[in-house]
């Protein structure tokens, strides 16, 4: 029987500080031994072999083409597979307060550099966390979303997307939908 590949997107957004292994929690180099040592352990001493793990900064704590404040935390070729990013900042979210057509801009750029990236290193890209909470913008899939990833040959290298969970008033006390 053949393994079944599953994605394992550990530690994500870790440029970020609301994770306790998120930057300013940890140092750079704590997290990368922390993300070497759960891949070492998972793949060299539990013999697990069918995962593909997935890097995947948060965009709204770096630059949108800043190919240096991307690899923050990158804990080398060897240990990645897909290079992913966890982009709701350019999408609609609410706490970014440029311009909409900036906003599109910032979201192609953000993707380029992932596709580069991931096509200089032999790596898999991929939007690896998106969404829209409450999804107030009717054409929100096609011209957001699809039309950034759309933008040109780079942008649609991106293997996959992965939006983001719903919940309800009854589940949560509040609307949650992405």
């Amino acid at each position: 029987v053949a393994p079944i590949p599953v994605i394992f997107r550990p530690y994500h957004e870790h440029n970020g500080d609301w994770f306790w292994w998120g930057k300013g929690n940890i140092t750079e180099e704590q997290f990368v031994e922390l993300w070497r040592f759960t891949v070492e352990y998972l793949r060299d001493h539990r013999q697990v072999h069918n995962l593909l793990y997935a890097f995947s900064p948060d965009r709204s704590r770096m630059r949108p083409d800043s190919e240096e404040d991307y690899l923050y935390g990158f804990p080398g070729d060897g240990y990645v597979d897909i290079l992913g990013l966890d982009n709701y900042y350019d999408l609609g979210s609410h706490w970014n307060k440029a311009p909409v057509d900036r906003q599109k801009e910032d979201f192609v750029k953000s993707l380029e550099l992932i596709g580069r990236l991931a096509r200089e290193k032999g790596k898999i890209p991929a939007l690896t966390e998106t969404g829209l909470d409450r999804l107030e913008y009717p054409v929100w899939w096609t011209q957001r979303l699809l039309a950034g990833i759309d933008a040109n040959d780079t942008t649609r290298r991106i293997a996959y997307v992965l939006v983001w969970r719903n919940a309800n008033r009854e589940v949560e006390g509040r609307d949650h939908f992405h």
